[in-house]
């Protein structure tokens, strides 16, 4: 995943995974992660972000969204947003290294309407620990998320815990 060049990049959401409840700084905290397909000379790699699952006015989540979206939600439309219909849909995304020298997505902008919007290459993954109807996606998440997912207490207590033991 790092040998994505730092800049922008057309991409499309391919994978939202809610990993749980995972540690942090301050406290464990629900995590969510996107994953998208980005394109660079004529190739398609797979980067994905982890982000606090909020949708508070400073959380990097929302104002990735909000920026991808072109516009700020209205207090409407957050209370009726659903993350999964971002699935399939395109955008800018712009890499970065941070300040520990590792490449995150930096910022998601709207893709533009007078552009052509990449092709989709990858499947859609769309997996929440706390919808068993979502379990058949875990063969299509990529390991090092697996891992994240069972590092989570709501893993740990959960059916599919049980099913892998």
């Amino acid at each position: 995943m790092s040998s994505l060049s730092q800049g922008i990049h057309n991409a499309i959401c391919i994978g939202i995974i809610y990993i749980g409840t995972q540690p942090s700084i301050y406290k464990g905290l629900p995590k969510v992660t996107l994953i998208w397909e980005v394109y660079e000379n004529d190739n398609s790699k797979l980067f994905s972000r982890d982000y606090t699952y909020s949708y508070h006015e400073k959380a990097i989540l929302r104002l990735h969204l909000e920026s991808w979206r072109g516009r700020p939600f209205t207090k409407d439309e957050l209370a009726k947003f659903k993350l999964r219909n971002i699935l399939g849909v395109p955008c800018k995304l712009e890499i970065k290294k941070n300040s520990k020298n590792y490449k995150q997505v930096e910022n998601v902008f709207r893709f533009p309407a007078n552009e052509q919007a990449p092709q989709r290459k990858s499947g859609l993954i769309y997996f929440d620990i706390a919808d068993e109807t979502t379990y058949s996606f875990i063969p299509s998440i990529p390991p090092y998320i697996v891992e994240k997912i069972k590092n989570s207490p709501e893993y740990k207590s959960s059916r599919l815990c049980k099913i892998n033991e």
